[in-house]
């Protein structure tokens, strides 16, 4: 509609709530002027804007890749919903069929620096906890921070002292910082920032964290050089390793179930997070030659193999997470190409797939920008945030890069972040 009917549309509903009396007076009139003046002062501003946001990506921006025709064909995405049901646990043979052709993720979009206020995300710098409330907390007194996750109440950070072991330490803005487990041997925070496991002692523990305290814990003995590694619905995920760091296997304590029973699955060669049911779990597993296979593990019977493919060009090993809703995975793709797969990579990326086509003859996924190279945020159940260079983020729009927009990928200036600064994404603050 435009501005002449918006105004007459106005003019009547008014004149019709004013009803029939004699003298009626021009109600809409005085609206309809400020709205005029309301639209040339926006319009000034936007010209504005658009001058500065114009010169600054003249100066800052980049490019991941080359023209649109160098990008590839548009790889067809299934339109589904936002919620979507774990793929059914039906065990098939490893697909042969190649992967779809996969396209690049297009310009990397600079965000000016002076426009951003706060991160995107709660984000440790260095020594110092960034939030998007705009608070700014010092954690050098903690030691070298490896873990932050926000709670209800305030932040959960493991820390790292000069000794080598982590301790468990509850922080808020108002407060000095308060130690919950002052040393352990490992810990793993939930996603949530409300429920936390440790290994002490030979033993694994689980407890909620309510109003800065350790509540409702349960422990179990778990066999020599296990650790808790994660969380997988109300599950604790635990790692076995080797004398020299390397794991040996994967299993899962349930501490409503009782004392741990060891069912280790040692085919695994990392795990990428649970779909929203709790019980399913997205992993790598190795494939013909060695090569990475993704899969679906079922957590309620120790982890067995229920499907598996193995057309993705995964790189074996290394992070990656699934999505709130269970419709996407972001992982790192691999530097070359996979027997039996179409697409071969001149620079390993991350990479973007739809886990509801990943287990079909061709699934639809596409190159997501800079590799990841540590945890990663989902901010929404669509945008994910990553460290993804120098005092920098990475920020991918999952909708708009299965869509070809070659703007979904972009780059996030961090404010006051020196180019030598470890950063950790904080998950919990939004989404």
């Amino acid at each position: 509609m435009t501005s002449p009917e918006l105004e007459m549309a106005l003019r009547e509903t008014l004149s019709r709530q004013a009803g029939p009396s004699r003298a009626v007076p021009d109600l809409a009139g005085p609206a309809i002027r400020a709205a005029r003046r309301i639209r040339r002062r926006r319009s000034a501003a936007a010209a504005s804007v658009v001058a500065v946001a114009v010169a600054a990506a003249t100066v800052s921006g980049w490019q991941l890749a080359g023209s649109a025709a160098d990008r590839g064909a548009h790889v067809p995405v299934v339109d589904a919903a936002r919620a979507v049901a774990p793929p059914a646990m039906t065990p098939t043979p490893t697909p042969t069929p190649s992967a779809e052709p996969l396209a690049a993720a297009g310009h990397l979009t600079p965000q000016p620096l002076a426009a951003i206020r706060t991160p995107p995300v709660d984000l440790v710098v260095a020594a110092r906890l960034d939030t998007t409330d705009g608070e700014r907390m010092d954690l050098s007194v903690l030691g070298t921070v490896t873990q932050a996750r926000r709670g209800d109440e305030g932040w959960l950070v493991v820390a790292t002292a000069p000794a080598g072991r982590p301790a468990l330490w509850f922080v808020t803005p108002a407060h000095p910082p308060k130690p919950l487990l002052p040393t352990a041997d490992a810990v793993a925070l939930a996603p949530d920032g409300r429920h936390v496991s440790w290994l002490a002692t030979g033993r694994t523990s689980v407890a909620a964290v309510t109003a800065g305290r350790l509540t409702g814990i349960r422990q179990t003995p778990v066999p020599p050089r296990s650790r808790p590694i994660g969380f997988v619905g109300d599950g604790v995920l635990l790692t076995r390793q080797l004398s020299g760091g390397e794991i040996e296997g994967y299993d899962i304590w349930w501490p409503e179930r009782g004392p741990y029973q060891p069912a280790w699955n040692t085919s695994l060669i990392g795990v990428y997070g649970p779909l929203p049911d709790g019980r399913t779990v997205v992993a790598q597993v190795a494939g013909e030659a060695g090569r990475p296979c993704l899969a679906l593990l079922d957590a309620d019977r120790g982890l067995p193999v229920v499907k598996r493919a193995c057309a993705l060009p995964l790189a074996a090993g290394g992070p990656g997470t699934v999505s709130p809703d269970g419709r996407w995975l972001m992982a790192n793709s691999s530097p070359s190409t996979p027997a039996g797969a179409a697409t071969a990579f001149p620079a390993p990326t991350a990479l973007l797939v739809e886990l509801p086509t990943a287990f079909r003859p061709r699934p639809a996924s596409r190159k997501a920008g800079p590799r990841l190279t540590g945890a990663a945020v989902w901010t929404d159940p669509g945008t994910v945030i990553h460290p993804g260079g120098a005092a920098e983020l990475v920020r991918v729009s999952a909708d708009r890069l299965a869509d070809g927009d070659p703007t979904a990928v972009e780059r996030v200036p961090v404010p006051g972040a020196r180019p030598d600064d470890q950063l950790i994404v904080v998950p919990g603050a939004a989404g």
